[in-house]
């Protein structure tokens, strides 16, 4: 019972440090410098922090125990977080670099060299998504993974991921709150007020790491993964020999590419018909509030279904919901010029907002609730080499790869093809997609038979 206390502690606050972030920096990037520029700050900062973080980690798991590792980790993101917003963000004008005549000499490194000028921006975005990957993926489910058998896992990993939703109700209330135009001053005030809420989370995800240790310590030895400490490129040899591993990557990285090629062109439409940073997070609020109501919903429903049914079938919904919701989104974004005639301009494009908005939430309930319980419990049955390494690579680089692999999608249309906008390249993303979530669905039906 002390586990499970301490467990859904932690991932209460590790979600709702997730959830609040996945809103600052979109508002922040989105409503400072276009949508466009995300694709460039995941391809060019993303996928190289998370290459770097990759190796830093597998030696880092030779020299330290997986306890201090959390802390370790914990403490350098909420540091950073807590510099930004009390220390750089007020002095952007004097911290940024103006690259405009650059740019006007360069044009097809526009996104490049602003993601540079803007370096604190850029960098506030890039540990933004790194908590996501490495703080519940790697981290707290590694420890859950040591912690709970595979029965055990198919009880609880559900009960997790429902609390695990409070958290989300709590940053989008949060955000709610802090972003009213009644209640703030301007989006700085707010800022502040986040990064303290993230602090308070931060101290205590590290009191339940402390505590996990010591109800924990009976039963699974949190030391160094391996005695022989094997080098960088034995550990890697040995992933990629295996052929699980790498289906696991490849469902990983589908998912990351089909929502970032979705969620690029909604957030385009996001930021027009809100170009202000208090309303464009308030309405990010909004839908993260609903977002996790969906979530408790589709959670009650995965208890059932990987309780009763095959893990196939739990693992195939995120793909199947994907499929269907995205498919219905870019359909409107791409005759929408027609529909617009009945319509107008403006109603179109709240229109398109909030079905993509729906879209998100259902497929971000399901990625909560099937995806990752069902992810999870594929690496129960590995050895503890490959239950930890093998973890960090398909997690991290799965993850970050399969979002700097549709960035670098858009990036390339965008910078290669003149006055190319999001909207412009809807049609060819939405071909792309549809060839990934296919992808996505064969990957899955394969690791059914593996596991």
């Amino acid at each position: 019972m002390a586990k499970l206390i301490f467990s859904s502690l932690n991932i209460v606050c590790t979600i709702y440090v997730l959830s609040i972030l996945k809103g600052t920096k979109d508002t922040i990037i989105i409503t400072e410098l276009g949508a466009e520029l995300i694709s460039a700050v995941k391809l060019y900062g993303v996928l190289p922090a998370a290459v770097i973080f990759t190796l830093f980690y597998t030696k880092l798991s030779n020299l330290l125990t997986q306890i201090q590792i959390y802390h370790l980790l914990n403490g350098c993101f909420i540091s950073y977080f807590l510099g930004f917003c009390f220390f750089l963000y007020p002095n952007t004008s004097l911290i940024h670099f103006d690259f405009s005549e650059v740019i006007l000499r360069y044009p097809y490194f526009k996104y490049q060299l602003l993601m540079f000028a803007n370096w604190s921006y850029s960098l506030f975005y890039i540990l933004s998504e790194m908590w996501g990957s490495v703080m519940l993926p790697l981290m707290f489910w590694q420890i859950a993974n040591r912690i709970y058998s595979v029965e055990e896992a198919k009880k609880y990993y559900p009960l997790l991921a429902l609390v695990g939703e409070v958290g989300a109700v709590l940053s989008g209330v949060t955000l709610s709150i802090l972003t009213r135009h009644k209640t703030s001053v301007s989006w700085e005030i707010s800022l502040k007020y986040i990064c303290i809420t993230i602090f308070i989370a931060g101290l205590i995800i590290s009191l339940s790491v402390h505590f996990l240790k010591k109800y924990i310590s009976s039963e699974q030895t949190m030391r160094p993964i391996n005695s022989a400490k094997p080098g960088l490129l034995e550990s890697f040899k040995a992933i990629l020999s295996s052929r699980y591993i790498m289906l696991i990557t490849v469902i990983i990285m589908c998912y990351g590419v089909s929502i970032n090629l979705v969620e690029g062109v909604w957030k385009k439409h996001l930021g027009l018909l809100y170009p202000h940073s208090l309303d464009y997070c308030h309405f990010i609020a909004k839908v993260q509030v609903a977002m996790s109501c969906s979530s408790i919903f589709f959670i009650l429903c995965s208890s059932i279904v990987l309780r009763k049914l095959r893990w196939q079938v739990g693992a195939l919904v995120t793909p199947i919901t994907m499929l269907i919701t995205g498919s219905l989104f870019f359909i409107l974004i791409v005759f929408k010029g027609s529909i617009s005639q009945g319509w107008g301009d403006h109603n179109i494009l709240f229109l398109c907002v909030i079905i993509g908005a729906i879209q998100n939430i259902v497929v971000k309930a399901s990625k909560y609730s099937f995806f990752e319980p069902t992810k999870e419990m594929l690496y129960i049955p590995l050895d503890d080499e490959l239950k930890s390494k093998g973890k960090s690579v398909a997690d991290v680089l799965g993850e970050k790869g399969g979002k700097a692999l549709g960035a670098f999608i858009q990036w390339s249309m965008l910078s290669f093809i003149a006055g190319a906008t999001l909207v412009s390249i809807s049609p060819y993303i939405f071909f792309i997609f549809l060839i990934v979530v296919i992808i996505w669905i064969s990957a899955v039906l394969l690791l059914s038979r593996m596991f």
